[in-house]
């Protein structure tokens, strides 16, 4: 069965004390999906595509994860 595949809504990609500790997806979501064989992330949904972008490196995501500002559109996220 293939993993299912996975779009994360806010990530935060600022640097610095401000979010670390104290984000929800981070803390909960992020180990529990990546280490995961069910799933897989393909995509990330931040307030602009550059946010997405810095925030898929920031966390180590491969590098075939999608970086958004809209989530309309896209049939590749079933989650």
């Amino acid at each position: 069965m293939s993993p299912i595949r996975v779009g994360l809504i806010g990530l935060p990609s600022a640097s610095g004390e401000n979010y670390e500790g104290t984000s929800w997806s981070v803390n909960a979501h992020l180990p529990f999906l990546t280490k995961s064989p069910n799933f897989e992330i393909v995509a990330l949904l931040n307030s602009s595509v550059e946010s997405a972008q810095t925030a898929i490196q920031k966390y180590g995501l491969p590098n075939e994860t999608k970086a958004y500002g809209d989530p309309q559109g896209q049939s590749l996220i079933h989650v």
